[in-house]
């Protein structure tokens, strides 16, 4: 009995000492730069390192970034690069971009790759561009070049990045990165991937890719839009991406476009095209629309199409109504 009493005893003991002993994940944060710089430095586990990139990231001095490197470079902890990574790209200085163009270029893992071209977009350099224009056309991992694509649409219109967007968007073998390349030259309104777009919205293999274009499409003008837009309209196989035309067409507010519209309202396939080419109509004004409205709100066989026209209409007139005169005072 004397025995299993002892033997209890020890146990638990030595469940106690389990219990009260930190674990090896455990992490103290620390409350400022110069406290968290040495434990990037010399924490002995990636968790204290991961958490004071983080916290240095957070805080904002550039007294940092020699050490956030370091850290990108050789830490052996993947998400204590990654939290680097972001780090310098929340510091967001010149002194960031050559530790995260090495990083994208040259570390093993896509983790960090991706983490380093986000943080490369949001610092929004000069020299960020080659940098994420080789990751975009040559990293193995989509989910890269796909950061990549999206880093080059922030960087800003005025460097010249939509011939590597476009190349992206005609020639990347995910969908992923062609329509991140698409959102890219939209949010860049760069006239130099208009005519990626135009391809793109009439050969992509992938629906998605194409609704991707037609939506970059209502932000740019320029030769074979409307075109190409109509044409979608009249042959685009997926009724998602037709409905996504419509709107767009709606949302250039071309009179031109109007007869295609009418065309779609009145013998498209799908419910939800004929609304959308309804609520175009609407937007876009004109004798053509107002004339197509009236009758499709009274005499439509579908009693959705009837409502979409008759509120596209009162839109139309509240519109293009002239305001009444402003009072004058007595």
């Amino acid at each position: 009995m004397t025995g299993q009493r002892a033997w209890n005893y020890g146990a638990l003991l030595g469940l106690a000492a389990l219990l009260l002993a930190p674990s090896p994940g455990w992490a103290a944060p620390c409350d400022s730069v110069a406290g968290c710089i040495p434990q990037l430095r010399f924490g002995e586990t990636r968790a204290l390192r991961e958490l004071a990139a983080q916290q240095l990231g957070e805080r904002g001095d550039p007294k940092a970034i020699p050490f956030l490197a370091a850290s990108l470079r050789g830490d052996g902890g993947e998400f204590v690069r990654v939290r680097s990574a972001e780090a310098l790209g929340r510091l967001g200085t010149e002194g960031s971009v050559e530790p995260l163009g090495k990083a994208l270029d040259e570390d093993r893992s896509d983790l960090v790759r991706e983490a380093a071209a986000n943080a490369l977009g949001n610092i929004r350099a000069r020299n960020a561009a080659p940098l994420l224009t080789k990751a975009l056309a040559g990293d193995p991992v989509w989910q890269v070049r796909t950061a990549a694509a999206r880093a080059l649409g922030r960087l800003g219109p005025d460097l010249g990045v939509a011939p590597a967007l476009s190349g992206g968007l005609r020639g990347d073998g995910r969908r992923e990165v062609r329509i991140s390349a698409a959102e890219a030259i939209a949010r860049l309104k760069d006239n130099g991937g208009l005519q990626a777009l135009v391809t793109a919205l009439r050969e992509d293999a992938a629906p998605q890719v194409r609704d991707a274009a037609a939506v970059a499409l209502s932000v740019l003008d320029g030769p074979g839009v409307e075109e190409g837009l109509l044409l979608a309209l009249r042959e685009e196989r997926e009724r998602s991406v037709r409905r996504t035309v419509a709107i767009t067409l709606g949302l250039r507010k071309k009179e031109s476009a109007a007869p295609g519209l009418v065309t779609a309202l009145q013998m498209d396939p799908a419910i939800e095209v004929r609304q959308e080419a309804a609520a175009a109509l609407g937007r876009i004004g004109g004798d053509t629309a107002r004339e197509a409205l009236t009758y499709f709100a009274g005499n439509s066989l579908f009693p959705q199409i009837r409502r979409a026209a008759q509120d596209a209409l009162d839109a139309f007139v509240t519109a293009t109504e002239p305001k009444p005169p402003a009072a004058t005072p007595n």
